[in-house]
């Protein structure tokens, strides 16, 4: 990536003109003043804004010129608005820096009110945008150009904070007095005081805690506002609404179906563009994206796909048919990974000291195999079919391309396409699979009824907010029959890996015994599970439900 990585953690306080900042010493035992610098720094985007509303900021800074800078950076393209000598103001080159939220799942909790974002940093000149965050916003931007949108100056004062007995810098307290000088707040100037934690640094406990409560008691605001915000008069970027009023309240029931599809799409696409832009930063640090991730994405791209499947009565059928079938495509390569993390957590599991030799093999084998699909996903998210699909996502889940005759039908109603009979829909066909089902059904038999009950989930959830109840208890029980029957289909899955993996050309006798015996395993498991899902069923098609769906 021929960049620097790390992780931003934060406090921001809003303060005056005149606020007269703490001396802090007796509380961290010893402060050193920084020289004070004066810096530039031009933010890129979309004109609409996409890499804001994902929380997500791409901002070049150099050395501020004498005398202030001018002009207009509002919309112009990225050459003109951020420069085109290929110099900093000053003659030298500046920094590219790329901001990303960092994933709630994988953080450890920090102290009340700090702000923690992944950071990822190129020395370069403003002419040209590195082309490692270009690719890694690929899938947000698009085919929409870069331009300037804001520019800011700022006159920053810096003190170190140390701890009594050492001499590395724990934090550092930058004290930033900023005009904007382009964007649509040009001319507005306002001071904002960061505490920053140094890199990896482990400050002294109580010591955060104290500093910031030492600034509040001050008279600082805590919390403030990105600098990009207050430049453009936006504030933080919110997760995609959600419709309004108790789940099943009369407002959702009345809802439009176009106001409804548009929601579950923008949420199904919220989560899509999240894993979009982790799984290109894997690609460009030269790491196999993480198993949680793959997994993730994997999920996003299938519930996306499974819900227009359910709404395709209210959609224009041409319209979802192509974007299921590319979402079908992304699916199964990202599925190629999974499939392959999934056979490496069960050669994992398997203990025996007398396989280990046969198991490194083995495992050595999955892994390469892993490595070779994961490959596959960058130049298919490079792709222009890529792009068109999350472009026609993006468009629909702001104007759903509606059936006509459905966009002014309410979430719930007696007759015809709605949220809840879409939901009963999918139910009717759920129970009917497992009704048809014999005493003794085939592992596909069982597959098939797997994935009805994992589609009835998907929809069952997307309804809950507007049919209530019911749809919290269907999408309980369709999700516990997917559970079991996915276990038996991962075991028999796994067996049939197990079996081709015994018999690969290039694989030693004492790996294929070592597949052979774990495939024996699986196989039992398999057996033992395939009993247990009746009650499950069961539990689905209950009478209670039967009267809301049947």
């Amino acid at each position: 990536m021929s960049g620097s990585v790390g992780t931003e953690r934060e406090f921001k306080f809003d303060v005056g003109a005149d606020f007269d900042p703490p001396d802090l010493r007796p509380l961290v035992g010893r402060t050193v003043r920084l020289p004070e610098i004066h810096h530039l720094t031009e933010y890129l985007d979309t004109a609409d804004h996409r890499l804001w509303d994902r929380g997500i900021t791409l901002r070049y800074r150099s050395a501020a010129p004498a005398g202030g800078a001018e002009g207009d950076a509002g919309g112009e393209p990225v050459a003109a608005a951020v420069g085109g000598a290929g110099d900093g103001p000053d003659g030298g080159s500046g920094r590219w820096t790329l901001k990303l939220p960092v994933d709630a799942g994988a953080t450890t909790a920090g102290p009340t009110g700090m702000s923690e974002r992944s950071e990822l940093t190129w020395d370069g000149t403003r002419d040209e945008v590195p082309a490692a965050a270009r690719r890694i916003v690929a899938g947000v931007v698009r085919r929409a150009p870069l331009v300037g949108i804001a520019r800011l100056e700022a006159v920053r004062r810096r003190l170190l904070l140390q701890a009594p007995d050492g001499d590395e810098p724990w934090g550092e307290v930058d004290d930033d007095l900023v005009s904007i000088t382009a964007g649509p707040n040009a001319g507005q100037r306002f001071r904002q005081i960061e505490i920053e934690l140094t890199g990896d640094a482990d400050p002294p406990a109580g010591h955060v805690d104290a500093v910031v409560d030492l600034m509040r008691r001050a008279g600082a605001a805590p919390g403030g506002g990105s600098k990009l915000g207050m430049a453009l008069g936006l504030t933080e970027p919110a997760p995609p609404a959600r419709a309004a009023g108790k789940p099943g309240s009369r407002s959702r029931r009345r809802a439009p179906m176009s106001a409804v599809v548009s929601g579950i799409l923008a949420a199904d696409l919220d989560v899509v563009l999240d894993c979009d832009v982790r799984l290109r930063r894997a690609a460009e640090e030269g790491g196999q994206p993480e198993v949680e991730l793959i997994h993730r994405a994997r999920v996003g791209f299938r519930r996306l796909r499974a819900h227009l499947r359910t709404l395709d009565p209210v959609l224009d059928p041409v319209w979802s048919r192509h974007v299921r079938n590319d979402l079908k495509t992304v699916g199964r390569a990202l599925g190629r990974v999974r499939d392959a993390d999934v056979l490496l957590a069960r050669l994992a599991a398997h203990q025996d000291p007398e396989d280990r030799d046969g198991l490194e093999e083995l495992l050595h084998l999955v892994s390469a195999d892993r490595a070779l699909a994961a490959g596959e996903l960058v130049p298919l998210m490079a792709g222009s079919g890529y792009l068109d699909l999350i472009s026609r996502l993006a468009s629909a889940s702001v104007a759903p391309p509606m059936y006509s005759a459905t966009v002014d039908a309410p979430a719930r109603q007696a007759a015809g396409p709605s949220m809840h009979s879409l939901v009963a829909r999918r139910w009717r066909r759920t129970t009917a699979a497992v009704a048809a089902l014999g005493p003794e059904p085939s592992a596909e038999e069982l597959h098939r009824v797997r994935i009805r009950a994992k589609r009835l989930r998907y929809a069952a959830e997307a309804a809950q907010p507007y049919i209530g109840r019911d749809g919290r208890r269907v999408a309980r029980r369709a999700k516990s029959l997917q559970k079991v029957l996915g276990q038996v289909h991962d075991s028999t899955t796994a067996i049939s890996w197990l079996r081709q993996l015994g018999s690969h050309p290039s694989i030693t006798p004492t790996a294929a015994f070592v597949a052979g015996r774990i495939a024996g395993q699986a196989e039992a498991a398999a057996g033992s599970l395939g009993r247990n899902w009746r009650v499950s069923a069961a539990r689905l098609g209950a009478k209670r439900l039967r009267s809301g769906f049947g």
